[in-house]
């Protein structure tokens, strides 16, 4: 009886595990949406908007930046080609990231449904390793790009090693898990 409160209880975290990773997908979603069209039509580093009513006073200055490759990069590239590589590279970046989300609602879903050691559970977590090596190859990246195309000081030229050993992990993980679903798979056609 021990064991079907154990996957109630995993089941009931689960579900709201997985309302999180749908609005952390909507979240990410949106964020991309906004920060690319910044990028495309945004104003000059500098410009103001004013918003003035008889209840409020407001003004927002657009100095916007992102850390690529450890240097900081302004939003605003007045060249279109710069412009262009900024939104594709953060287009990556996001995608990186939007795939995470996605695998993790897809195992928390799994959970949820009561499904723990399945080949597909399996599945979203080998993916997830591979997500994070994914993300760890953007550094370098980044860098290259901080380096030659947006003439940048203060990039970095290291490679990080802590998610590549994560990732990689995570796949052993995934794969140790397997295994083991195929032995319990194998045991229950045997009983």
């Amino acid at each position: 009886m021990e064991t079907n409160d154990k996957l109630a209880k995993v089941r009931k975290v689960s579900q709201v595990v997985k309302k999180v990773c749908k609005v952390l997908l909507w979240m990410l979603g949106l964020l991309f949406i906004l920060i690319e069209a910044a990028i495309a039509i945004g104003p000059k580093p500098g410009s103001t908007s004013a918003m003035r009513s008889e209840y409020l006073k407001a003004s927002i200055t657009w100095d916007m930046s992102t850390q690529i490759g450890g240097a900081t990069i302004p939003l605003y590239q007045p060249e279109i080609g710069k412009r262009i590589v900024l939104m594709i590279f953060l287009a990556m970046m996001f995608a990186i990231a939007i795939k995470a989300q996605v695998h993790l609602y897809k195992l928390f879903a799994n959970y949820a449904e009561g499904r723990v050691f399945t080949a597909e559970s399996v599945a979203q977590i080998k993916q997830l390793g591979i997500t994070i090596l994914l993300a760890a190859g953007t550094v370098p990246l980044g860098s290259l790009l901080a380096a030659f195309v947006f003439s940048a000081e203060g990039f970095t030229t290291a490679f990080p090693m802590s998610p590549l050993i994560t990732g990689g992990l995570i796949i052993l993980i995934s794969w140790v898990m397997d295994a083991a679903t195929a032995l319990r798979e194998e045991n229950d056609e045997t009983i």
